[in-house]
This record gives structure tokens, sequence and C-alpha cells, in this order.
């Protein structure tokens, strides 16, 4: 397969489902270390971007992934019969990539200038989880970040704060809580439902909401967020 028959075989699964939509089409295997698929548009084009390691997928594969990318462009709705079978593909495809390396995780240092992030994972581990919580690597991201607050990484155990929560013009309860949501997803790992990632699922949020001045705190960094230079 190559990027002409791609676009053919988007074209294809465009005029099927949504032929009064008039758009410049285009679509690219593209060199993705991971299993990863794209799409960008505008007013006049749609271009999308599928890994290369589905360059070998059955046709009906790539008209699936095409349908999929062009669902988030109109917000269509997939069936999740369709989305399933996507779901088993992908499991087929990681199952025969070479394991990944673990990466180098040195340079994340649990303490910051003004606050150590183990010591406030082990308070939290011990009010709200009964010492029952393990992470391996915790510690403030290398590069400041606006939009990515924290994120746990349940691959490499890795629990990583915003380093621009690291200021005296940051509230205590503000980092303990930031933490405390992340805690929450070594608990409740990610899972899927008709081939949908879930996140934060019901659970998740009625614990999070739980969590003292919960509302006080979001309201604090969505007011204060953007001043913390």
């Amino acid at each position: 397969m190559n990027n002409k028959e791609l676009t053919a075989i988007l074209k294809e699964v465009h005029n099927k489902h949504f032929p009064r939509k008039l758009k410049r089409l285009s679509a690219e295997f593209y060199p993705y270390q991971s299993i990863k698929q794209t799409v960008k548009w505008n007013a006049f084009f749609i271009n999308i971007r599928i890994s290369i390691h589905f360059k070998s997928a059955p046709a009906e594969i790539l008209e699936i992934i095409s349908l999929l990318l062009l669902a988030k462009v109109y917000r269509y709705k997939v069936s999740p019969d369709i989305r399933n079978i996507y779901q088993q593909y992908v499991e087929q495809i990681k199952s025969q990539l070479p394991a990944k390396k673990p990466g180098i995780l040195k340079n994340y240092n649990s303490q910051g200038l003004y606050f150590n992030l183990r010591d406030i994972f082990n308070v939290l581990n011990q009010m709200y989880f009964t010492n029952e919580l393990q992470v391996k690597n915790i510690g403030w991201s290398k590069k400041t970040s606006f939009r990515r607050l924290g994120f746990y990484n349940e691959e490499r155990d890795l629990l990583v704060i915003s380093k621009i929560f690291d200021s005296d013009k940051v509230p205590e309860e503000v980092i303990y809580y930031l933490v405390y949501h992340e805690m929450l997803h070594i608990l409740l790992p990610i899972k899927r439902l008709n081939g949908r990632r879930i996140v934060h699922a019901r659970k998740f949020k009625e614990l999070e909401k739980q969590y003292p001045d919960y509302s006080k705190i979001n309201k604090w960094i969505e007011s204060n967020l953007m001043k913390l230079l």
C-alpha cells in the first residue's frame, strides 16, 4: 500500500459517509514510532497521517481508520463494533512490535525548589490510600508546561507534576491536590470500553471531588495558572 492508494481509500470512505462535504483530501503513511494516527483540517482540506505500522494492513482496516479520523472532523458517531475491530487490530500490531526500552528517568527529581513530591506522595498515601499505593519514579517535569499539569505513566511507573507549580506563589494545598489526582490514576488505571480509552471514569471523578476544597483549588488553578511565570 502506498500513499496514493491510501488517499484513494480516504476519498472512497469520505464520499460514502459524507457525500455533501466538499474537501480536498490527502492521506499518507507517517513514520510515527508509536501506533498513532492524526488528522488536520480546515474549511478547504483534510489531511490524515497513519502510522507506518499499518502499511501492510488490509484495506478494510484502513477504511475503518479513515472513518474514525473523518468522524473527528465531522463529529460523526462511529459504532462500537467498528471501534472494536480497530482496537483488536491495534492489539495485534502491538504484539508484533519490539519491546520498548525503558526511558532514562534520572532527570526527574522529586525535590524541587519549594516542594518535595515524594514527601507529599507519602503523606497522601497514608491519609487517603492506607499506604497501599506505590510509585517507583516521581518528580517535577523537565519542561515548563501550562497545558499538561501532570501525568502518570503506568508503563514507566512514573508520576510527574509540571514544574510551573514549584513556586512560592503556589499554595501547598494545590500541590497536594495535583499529586492526589495523579495517584488516582495509579489506583484506577485507564480502561477501554467499546474501543475508547476511559481516563477519568465515574469512580475517578467521585474520588477526585471528595478531595478537601476540590472546587476552591480548581478555581485557583484556573485563575492563576498563566500568572506562574
